[in-house]
């Protein structure tokens, strides 16, 4: 009896022993190094890294972020935060120094294999030689497909020369701040890189934030990693923050009206035209960098916002009325002007130049669409740039008056995902310029498309908003004709039978003598519609206020939406609102006609507002440092905490 109650007191004892002597198992997320404590300067990225198993102890629980890492080590971490896989057929290393043995090997295979680690010679990795900040900018640009743009004059570093071969890969990273120099004009191109600043330089790298157009769009040509590459041809939702208590200055005072909306790089210059016939490039502080000017003589406008693309070009338009005519021009900030231009057959007036993923262009001209393949390359031009031109009077016979009429204000659109381009007019095209559908539904003015999900937003002329599933299947409408009335009085018109169709719903808003939708919607996380107008009035609308399934087509007055319990709002501004734009933080930024700027909350309450200018607003850019560009009047503004 005494050896059974002996033998269930050990056998507990044992029980409690390995309970308390064993320890859970922790991932290296939850448990930080021991040599990098939360008051480390690099802490917060050794510790994210560490989380997702790519920074490693080096010896038992230390990470030793002061000692220089290895070229292998390197390799293990840049294969790691890529996600690369070591498994499969990989190539057998060439280097002598690399035994198949060692722990890094397969890491260093991949490496090798995908062109991002080369050996130090033929024969000789360099493995335990330290990975100098050449050589980790290089294999950082290339792992992450960093494109290269030329910095300022100001920002190069005296030991990077131009015949440096680190050249590009170093003003790659910082440009777009992954890395600095070790001072503001010293680089140090071989002196090694520690543990910790591989970390940090990693972290960057996999955390640096491209300008993203939405989801629904197809990924367009544009400088992903520009500020702010584009102003159309995207859902209007900045990656930045904006300003919570703004001081207004002045940027830049210009000769002429500034109707063009300004881009900014991803080394902060700030891009724009003007009805002076220039086009300025402007740094954070107001200094102008460079300008061009076009001949007096040749009474040039620049009333579009440029384009920064991905091959380092910046596509500009520039309109002559004086003339009647069009140029695009292909300038390069490293010569500080145009390298190449395109006269275009068709006048334009004011509509904003889109890419596709290809690089093309896609020009709205008065009555026309354009798709240009642009030079790539100073000389480059051959005279068959522009791929093709689709005009819509293919759509109708008429046969004693030019139908449809030439619209004043250009919209060009936007490309889905699926390829399809939603242009002027309710058209969609194909990218080779075939006419696929039509949008069933009064046509756009000033607001331009917005996608987002499976659906496209859209203001109208009426004071409209429409919405149409990106999905629906068209349905084919009868033509035949009808009487078309202008100035010289009336004309027999004759649609031909056409593919349609129909809008999911449409939102009537209050119209006040005659107001149309000028600003182009813009859709928040929430599902909220943020959209303005000639009114002056600013909504925040809900679909689930509608009152009827969103699958039927059919027509509410937005003051039916707007009552107790329901989510919709709106909330009158000083003057017709031309610009919207949503920060990374919910508040909405608004320009209005009497050159007022408004910061609003998600729900509809004001946050602040400005008076810039006493001019139209016409453009409203979100950019680092929570700072506001505005174009308004004869100048670009900047508001600024």
């Amino acid at each position: 009896m005494r050896n059974t109650i002996f033998l269930k007191t050990f056998i507990l004892l044992l029980i409690a022993i390995t309970i308390i002597s064993v320890k859970p198992v922790h991932s290296g997320a939850t448990e930080p190094f021991s040599d990098v404590d939360s008051s480390f300067w690099a802490y917060k990225e050794i510790h994210y890294l560490q989380g997702k198993e790519i920074a490693e102890a080096l010896q038992g629980d230390l990470f030793v972020p002061n000692e220089p890492i290895t070229r292998e080590k390197a390799a293990r971490m840049l294969v790691k935060a890529k996600g690369l896989s070591i498994n499969g057929d990989l190539p057998e290393l060439p280097f002598e120094d690399v035994d198949k043995t060692h722990p890094d090997y397969p890491y260093i295979q991949v490496a090798f294999k995908e062109g991002l680690l080369q050996g130090k010679s033929a024969d000789k990795f360099g493995l335990n030689e330290p990975l100098t900040r050449a050589q980790m900018a290089k294999i950082i640009a290339k792992a992450f497909h960093f494109t290269y743009m030329e910095p300022k004059a100001e920002e190069r570093f005296i030991d990077i020369k131009n015949s440096n071969w680190a050249k590009e890969f170093v003003y790659t990273l910082s440009t777009i701040g992954v890395t600095t120099g070790i001072n503001p004009h010293v680089f140090g191109p071989n002196n090694s890189v520690t543990r910790a600043q591989m970390a940090v330089f990693l972290y960057r790298a996999m955390t640096t934030t491209p300008f993203n157009q939405g989801d629904a769009y197809e990924i367009a040509a544009y400088d992903r990693y520009a500020i702010h590459p584009t102003n159309s041809n995207w859902n209007k939702h900045s990656r930045f923050s904006g300003p919570t208590a703004p001081n207004v200055k002045l940027l830049l005072n210009t000769r002429g009206y500034v109707q063009s909306e300004p881009v900014i790089s991803r080394n902060g210059t700030i891009y724009f035209g003007s009805q002076d016939g220039c086009f300025y490039a402007v740094n954070s502080t107001g200094k102008l960098d460079w300008k061009y000017c076009f001949e007096p003589s040749e009474k040039m406008e620049i009333n579009t916002a440029p384009i920064l693309a991905d091959n380092g070009q910046i596509y500009v338009l520039a309109h002559s009325f004086e003339r009647g005519s069009t140029v695009l021009y292909g300038f390069h900030p490293l010569y500080q002007g145009p390298i190449w231009q395109i006269e275009l057959p068709y006048s334009i007036n004011n509509s904003q130049p889109i890419l596709d993923k290809d690089g093309n262009i896609y020009i709205r001209t008065e009555g026309n669409i354009l798709k240009i393949k642009p030079p790539q390359s100073d000389g480059g031009y051959t005279g068959k740039e522009i791929q093709w031109t689709w005009d819509e009077s293919v759509l109708y016979e008429s046969p004693d008056v030019d139908y449809p009429p030439v619209d004043l204000y250009n919209v060009t659109g936007a490309i889905g995902k699926s390829g399809k381009f939603y242009t002027a007019n309710n058209n969609v095209l194909s990218k080779d310029g075939k006419f696929l559908y039509k949008l069933d539904g009064e046509s756009t003015s000033f607001s331009d498309y917005t996608l987002h999900n499976d659906t496209l937003y859209f203001g109208t002329y009426s004071n409209m908003i429409q919405a149409y599933s990106l999905s629906s299947q068209p349905f084919t409408y009868q033509g035949g004709p009808f009487t078309y009335y202008d100035d010289t009085g009336s004309h027999e018109i004759y649609r031909k039978d056409i593919q349609m169709i129909k809008p999911k719903w449409a939102i009537e808003l209050e119209r006040i003598d005659g107001n149309r939708i000028s600003a182009s919607p813009v859709i928040g996380e929430d599902g909220a519609i943020y959209i303005g107008g000639e009114s002056g009035i600013l909504y925040g609308i809900y679909e689930t206020d509608i009152g009827f399934p969103s699958t039927n087509a059919a027509t509410i007055k937005v003051t039916n939406m707007i009552k107790q319990g329901n989510r919709t709002w709106r909330l009158p501004l000083n003057g017709w609102i031309k610009q919207i734009v949503q920060d990374n933080k919910g508040n909405l930024y608004i320009g209005t006609e009497k050159g007022m700027v408004y910061s609003i909350s998600a729900n509809g309450k004001i946050n602040w507002q400005r008076k810039v200018s006493n001019s139209l607003i016409y453009s409203i850019v979100i950019s680092k440092n929570n700072t506001l560009y505005v174009g308004s009047g004869y100048g670009i503004y900047q508001l600024k905490n």
